[in-house]
């Protein structure tokens, strides 16, 4: 019987003043909210449609609002439409919801109604889930010349119409009028462009309907239609977005209602046609493991910390002391031209210079830029070493910050490191597993946070000075930034979506159950309906899947074929739905262990010795070398009295052969700063596999009853 349902869109309709003389009347009204209700004989209504969580019963921001779109035909009707009809001869006994009335079906072609002794054999108008509505007619085409363009590409409208009520069923164009040359017919196949219909919804509608984020899906700039981008927000929830015969959008849950729109007897269905069956074994999914990689650049930010104490002095007496025969410690100009020279920016670069000039005890120290003369003795030590006079002479005369008895400076080094997170999900639904064991699906998907496009990445690693640090120290000492926030909150937003797919899966393969069956004609059902079946064959309640309404022009018979689904799943215990879980936790990435504070030595490389400037195998490949020398900053001085100078870090000076007082004389040959190379552990893109994630989903479970009787 007819329930619950609101017409809530446009109805024509006549007052029942005017049937007593038949005077035409103005019958078009527009209103906000008017429903039609066969209580108050209110039948009017154009009004905007609002789509709130509580009338889709599953707890899903679906939409907001969806706004109406007005058929200009409709319009155009609704002026001239009277209030009797003389022409009514299909059967209302055999319908639903018009009170036993006769109704005439009335066709609309370009705004003229189609002559019913033209209708011919039969007309057959179907609806279906995320597909154009579709009308095929059958008129009689007289004999002569045919106009084979006559009705094509028209605008076509059809209504049921009683006595009080007209009942729109279809509304569309003649996509191909055919012409059947054996039975005088020509027959007419109109659609309801539904791509057309959601286009013209705009975007603020179809963007408030399901989940959707780039990652997924890509930039929105590039669908090229709206029905496109709403084919992928549908992907994400358990609802379908389909139009009505008044042509209001309709966004409806899968899941049926509560309380039925319908409630069906067996007076209310032909035994003709009634069948009910599972959905495929094969297409059944109740666990779908997904691999999702998030990936972006990792920003670093290294500091190293270098000092240098010329010959560990600790004051300026030790240095005036041991000046003569030690040498002068490194130049300010080479010391800072090697802090530089390194390839990392150098920043707090900060030196203590030679003591000034003046005396220091009994010594009388004059500071300036020297240059050293040795005046043989003619003597010789103990070990017949000759002996000679140190004698200073003052190229310039300078300050004491000619020099660096002291020095220190910070160098910094930036970079990027590509990381790939991975995470396992498993989402499953056990009562299914439980009945039918698993039917898996595999997906895979990426979040791809593109650095190029932050402000901060975007240059990283190509400054030309020192920068202070930037971002959140770690534990090793580097600092670090993720930018895995490229576009806000995606991360959360893609996992949210990716999940709403999955599930969405789940819920479609076990909605599959259909029952198809034939009733009594109803003008009012629609795909958004809930129907309780009650039966001697099937008990329980289905949404309305599609329905095919059929009039018969040589038996005066309408009935409506319709085909309900819902979801089966015997073992569960709850029918409300599962909603989006907490994202899965970050993992910790990992961090390489390395040395900041580097202290710079004194070398004295002995008299005679040769001296290598450059490794001889800096360009040979690893298996060309042989006897490869092992690594680091110690000092090698083979049997052939070689000193390799390409290992020292700090400042090195050569024995000059002369002694001065037992002591031997040296002095300064270079100061060389070398800083290591980023270790490969945080350049090379660092994979980290998160912990797998399991998310256990309700699959509901309609109670339904399905009996064979045999009689």
């Amino acid at each position: 019987m007819f329930g619950n349902s609101v017409l809530g869109g446009a109805v024509l309709a006549t007052d029942d003043a005017s049937v007593a003389d038949n005077t035409p009347v103005l019958l078009l009204g527009l209103a906000q909210s008017v429903e039609s209700r066969e209580e108050t004989g209110v039948l009017l209504a154009l009004s905007q449609s609002v789509i709130s969580e509580r009338e889709l019963e599953i707890g899903l921001p679906l939409a907001q609002t969806v706004n109406y779109e007005v058929d200009a035909m409709l319009l155009g009707l609704a002026q001239t439409v009277t209030g009797a009809i003389s022409f009514a001869p299909m059967h209302g006994s055999q319908s639903i919801g018009l009170n036993q009335e006769d109704y005439a079906i009335r066709v609309y072609i370009n705004g003229d109604e189609i002559d019913p002794c033209k209708l011919m054999r039969s007309c057959e108008i179907t609806y279906t889930e995320e597909e154009s509505a579709k009308a095929t007619l059958y008129l009689k085409e007289e004999c002569g010349q045919v106009d084979m363009y006559l009705y094509y590409n028209q605008p076509i409208t059809i209504y049921a119409q009683t006595s009080k009520h007209i009942y729109p069923l279809f509304s569309g164009i003649v996509d191909t009028p055919d012409i059947d040359f054996m039975k005088y017919t020509r027959v007419l196949t109109a659609n309801n462009d539904r791509s057309n219909a959601i286009e013209k919804l705009g975007k603020d509608v179809v963007r408030k309907i399901g989940y959707w984020c780039e990652s997924v899906f890509g930039d929105v700039a590039n669908y090229d239609t709206l029905n496109a981008e709403l084919t992928d927000r549908l992907s994400t929830i358990p609802a379908s977005f389909d139009f009505d015969a008044r042509g209001q959008a309709l966004l409806t849950s899968w899941q049926p209602k509560a309380k039925p729109d319908w409630v069906l007897t067996s007076c209310d269905c032909y035994n003709k046609q009634i069948s009910f069956k599972l959905g495929g074994a094969t297409s059944l999914v109740n666990q779908v493991e997904i691999e999702v990689h998030h990936q972006y650049d990792r920003l670093f930010h290294r500091e190293n910390y270098f000092s240098y104490v010329y010959c560990g002095f600790q004051t300026d007496i030790d240095y005036v002391l041991n000046v003569s025969h030690e040498g002068p410690p490194p130049k300010y100009d080479d010391v800072f031209s090697a802090a530089n020279g390194s390839g990392w920016l150098v920043g707090n670069f900060r030196t203590k210079g030679t003591p000034p000039s003046g005396w220091y005890g009994t010594i009388y120290f004059d500071a300036a830029d020297y240059e050293y003369q040795y005046e043989p003795t003619g003597d010789k030590d103990a070990n017949g070493n000759p002996i000679v006079n140190v004698v200073q002479v003052a190229k310039t005369t300078a300050k004491g910050d000619l020099y660096a008895m002291r020095a220190s400076w910070t160098a910094m080094r930036r970079w990027k490191q590509a990381v790939d997170e991975k995470y396992p999900l498993v989402i499953s639904n056990t009562p299914s597993i439980q009945l039918h064991g698993v039917k898996k699906e595999r997906l895979s998907y990426t979040i791809k946070q593109d650095a190029e496009k932050s402000k901060l990445a975007k240059n990283w690693g190509n400054e030309k000075k020192y920068f202070h640090p930037t971002g959140e120290k770690q534990s090793n000492g580097d600092y670090t930034i993720n930018i895995d926030n490229v576009i806000p909150d995606e991360y959360a937003r893609a996992m949210e979506v990716i999940y709403q797919i999955a599930y969405t899966k789940i819920l479609e393969s076990h909605r599959h159950n259909e029952l198809a069956l034939s009733i009594k004609f109803t003008p009012q059902i629609s795909l958004d309906n809930t129907v309780y079946v009650d039966i001697d064959r099937f008990a329980g309640k289905v949404k309305v899947k599609s329905y095919t309404h059929k009039f018969d022009f040589m038996t005066l018979l309408g009935e409506t074929e319709f085909v309900g689904s819902t979801y089966v799943n015997p073992l569960s215990r709850e029918n409300r739905l599962t909603p989006p879980p907490n994202p899965p936790a970050r993992p910790k990435l990992p961090l390489a262990k390395y040395d900041a504070e580097i202290y710079l030595n004194d070398y004295v490389v002995p008299y005679g010795t040769q001296i290598i400037e450059n490794d001889p195998n800096a360009d040979k490949n690893p298996d060309e070398i042989k006897d490869k020398p092992e690594e680091g900053n110690s000092i090698s001085i083979t049997d052939k009295r070689t000193f390799e100078l390409y290992k020292c870090q700090g400042y090195v000076r050569i024995e000059t052969g002369f002694f001065y007082y037992g002591k031997k004389v040296k002095r300064g040959y270079a100061f060389r700063v070398e800083t290591a190379d980023i270790e490969e552990a945080s350049t090379n893109t660092a994979e980290i596999e998160a912990n797998k994630t399991t998310i256990e989903v309700v699959v509901p479970n309609e109670e339904i009853k399905v009996t064979m009787r045999c009689y």
